[in-house]
């Protein structure tokens, strides 16, 4: 006969029995009313408080051990995750900007023609240069793809760097998908929780709740193959008392969408608004808020003021014989480059992250026997003087 599962009062505890939520804060400063939260789908890391010790100067006549004497704490945490729909959106957060929407929903006023978009219904007043967006409802399918916008005359008239591949007059019900987020000063404040299962709390899990979290630095990293990753570096000011769940917090839905692959979500790395062709072999991005820690005496924790963004990267492209020192001279000749991948997931939503303004800072070949001769590279990045911006992120969701 069937037994029943054995009754488990006591055991080790697992790195499955802890996990992470973040809320998005109204106000800073204060944990909202009833916060509603998300669980951040994370590989590894989590809040914590770290403590400081200072070691007593006093001279020991016995010349035994000096006084430990516990001094300064900070709170951090270093979430790791596999990029997802829901862990996109903390990129607004980690580049610190406002989402704007500009999609235009079914409108049977958008043609093409030989350089671009147009409309008879100023559909287009609201994209700037330099904006990524999405066509579809053409009658042409190879139509609905991304463009990047290369010029506008007014807000019927665009150029797109990759031109249409075919000129279609307005009348099919079409829809122009664009959301963006642009690097900026716009900071979110999170408060993020930790449960972790503990016999000793009520209702078995233990609540230790932060807030005043901001998202100092974060990347990712996408490979030849494999799930793209990334990690974000908390600079958190706060922790409240207890280990209690606050009264009417609630969890929102979990997020179920793939974790997302080089191979199969990645539809191309695009090079100054241009797929590379499967010419960009691998990419990841570093950002930068450097935040500076401003203590004060008889103070728990620290304040936070960011400064001046960095971001930084590598990059590996491919080399070929028609045109083998292609990336070379654009490292010797300081050439800007804007780059961009487009991440794709299987129910039509998509994500674009342009670095503007890419200036490649070392150059290497590998040039042993039975090794490929790629293009090994650093980058560092600058303000884009059309767009005032460094980094781009443009959705659908």
């Amino acid at each position: 006969r069937r037994k029943m599962p054995t009754t488990v009062d006591d055991r080790s505890l697992s790195g499955n029995d802890i996990s992470v939520y973040m809320s998005e804060q109204t106000t800073k400063g204060a944990i909202d009313a009833t916060p509603a939260f998300d669980r951040f789908r994370r590989t590894e890391g989590k809040p914590k408080k770290e403590i400081a010790y200072v070691q007593s100067g006093e001279v020991k006549t016995n010349r035994q051990g000096r006084t430990q004497v516990q001094d300064t704490t900070t709170f951090t945490g270093e979430p790791a995750f596999e990029l997802t729909q829901s862990t996109a959106p903390y990129f607004d957060a980690m580049i610190h900007g406002a989402a704007a929407t500009n999609t235009v929903t079914a409108v049977a006023t958008i043609g093409t023609d030989a350089a671009g978009f147009v409309s008879s219904n100023n559909d287009f007043a609201n994209f700037s240069v330099g904006d990524w967006f999405k066509a579809s409802g053409f009658t042409d399918p190879d139509l609905n793809i991304l463009y990047k916008i290369s010029a506008k005359t007014d807000s019927n008239n665009i150029d797109t760097t990759v031109a249409p591949v075919s000129v279609e007059a307005e009348g099919a019900t079409v829809t122009i998908e664009s959301i963006k987020t642009s690097s900026g000063s716009t900071q979110t404040y999170y408060t993020t929780q930790t449960r972790t299962v503990d016999k000793t709390a009520v209702g078995d899990i233990d609540y230790r709740t932060f807030y005043d979290a901001v998202i100092n630095t974060g990347s990712f990293e996408v490979g030849e193959t494999g799930i793209v990753t990334g990690s974000f570096s908390l600079a958190i000011e706060q922790l409240l008392a207890g280990t209690a769940q606050i009264t009417g917090q609630t969890d929102n839905a979990v997020d179920t969408s793939d974790p997302v692959s080089a191979i199969d979500n990645i539809s191309t790395i695009y090079v100054d608004g241009v797929s590379s062709n499967c010419g960009v072999k691998s990419m990841g991005l570093e950002f930068n808020n450097n935040y500076q820690g401003d203590r004060s005496a008889g103070c728990e924790g620290e304040r936070y003021a960011f400064g001046d963004i960095d971001v930084t990267g590598a990059l590996v492209t491919r080399a070929v014989i028609s045109n083998t020192f292609n990336w070379r001279s654009k490292f010797e000749n300081s050439t800007a480059i804007a780059l961009a991948p487009a991440f794709e997931w299987a129910d039509g939503r998509w994500m674009v992250v342009e670095i503007m303004r890419a200036k490649l800072t070392e150059h290497t070949m590998p040039d042993g026997s039975n090794v490929v001769s790629s293009n090994e590279m650093s980058y560092s990045a600058e303000e884009d003087p059309v767009t005032n911006t460094t980094v781009q992120i443009f959705r659908n969701f």
